[in-house]
């Protein structure tokens, strides 16, 4: 296995995540960060400052989405570059399991065109639907 080399799992506080909007109870507890979608576009952020994407080809979250899922529940990373500012370009979707269950998702960045140069910020959106509640058991970079 691969030993992550940039990774949050959040046993004492929200290691600098704070929530940017759609969130409530956002809190660390049991070595999770938990909290409630209020609208359809919930969504964390963390300042990375000097991570270099070059180093990190691929992100494991392992997360559990608890209430009424959509059909097309998903969730989405946006991570900036240099000095520039979320976008759908700089992102990558992905769709969430419906069990409700812990679940760990591995989103391969090294494939995405703009996954490049110095990352300063992530936008992580858990869900796409209010009224949900998430638990984050660790956000991690493995290193390439």
């Amino acid at each position: 296995m691969v030993t992550p080399s940039f990774q949050w799992n959040f046993e004492e506080d929200a290691d600098g995540w704070a929530a940017f909007m759609g969130i409530d109870q956002f809190r660390a507890e049991g070595g999770n960060l938990c909290f409630k979608t209020t609208n359809a576009d919930p969504a964390i952020m963390r300042s990375t400052k000097e991570l270099r994407a070059a180093r990190y080809g691929t992100l494991r979250i392992r997360m559990q989405v608890t209430g009424e899922l959509p059909e097309q529940a998903a969730a989405q990373l946006f991570w900036t570059i240099g000095a520039g500012k979320t976008s759908e370009t700089n992102s990558l979707p992905f769709r969430l399991q419906q069990d409700g269950a812990l679940q760990e998702y591995t989103l391969d960045l090294a494939g995405h065109p703009r996954w490049r140069g110095t990352v300063t910020s992530l936008r992580f959106d858990p869900c796409n639907f209010s009224g949900a509640r998430i638990c984050i058991d660790e956000i991690a970079f493995i290193r390439r």
